[in-house]
């Protein structure tokens, strides 16, 4: 980034440290994002006419992503950038959840921590459940759900107790989420 320039953002090469990059009249001349479907279609492709009109993009773990000069950017980061001029600094978070759904009513640019708040499934989960917050308890025989939060400046696990079935204890964390982190959206 620039230090004369307190208003620069941080292209896809200066932000991942990729060479390739792209600019907005660029990007305007070969891609039409069509915010209320969230789709592009190319007005130009770069090497193909056979495209010109047709859908960009292909589903990829984490998304969708549109290969432009031979770079990788995720359909979302471009949406975001096609709209605003300006890539983002942080992350592009899916409202829904749902990588694949990038109309722009569904994006918006948030830091790691936000972004983390709309996590939709466990990772890992070794205790015999598949909901988020919630873990298998052996000794009762139920679902134990539980959340980390910060509170009063101090980071602390809550429990939120024993449940009959999984699906109730995740609803108990799901209530505690809303409610104990900002930006979570499930």
């Amino acid at each position: 980034m620039r230090d004369d320039d307190s208003t620069h953002h941080p292209t896809p090469s200066e932000r991942d440290g990729r060479n390739a990059d792209i600019s907005h009249d660029e990007l305007l001349h070969m891609l039409e994002y069509q915010p209320d479907t969230g789709e592009f279609l190319w007005l130009q492709h770069p090497s193909r006419t056979d495209l010109n009109g047709l859908a960009a993009g292909c589903v990829r773990p984490g998304g969708i992503a549109i290969k432009i000069n031979g770079v990788r950017y995720r359909a979302h980061r471009l949406a975001w950038f096609y709209m605003t001029g300006w890539w983002p600094h942080d992350f592009i978070d899916h409202v829904n959840g749902n990588p694949c759904d990038n109309r722009w009513s569904n994006l918006r640019a948030v830091d790691r921590s936000i972004n983390a708040q709309n996590r939709r499934s466990a990772s890992a989960n070794k205790q015999g459940a598949d909901a988020l917050g919630v873990h298998f308890h052996k000794k009762s025989g139920k679902y134990q759900a539980s959340i980390t939060a910060t509170l009063g400046g101090k980071k602390m696990q809550l429990y939120l107790g024993l449940h009959e079935s999984e699906q109730d204890a995740y609803a108990v964390y799901v209530d505690a989420k809303r409610l104990l982190h900002d930006g979570a959206t499930i």
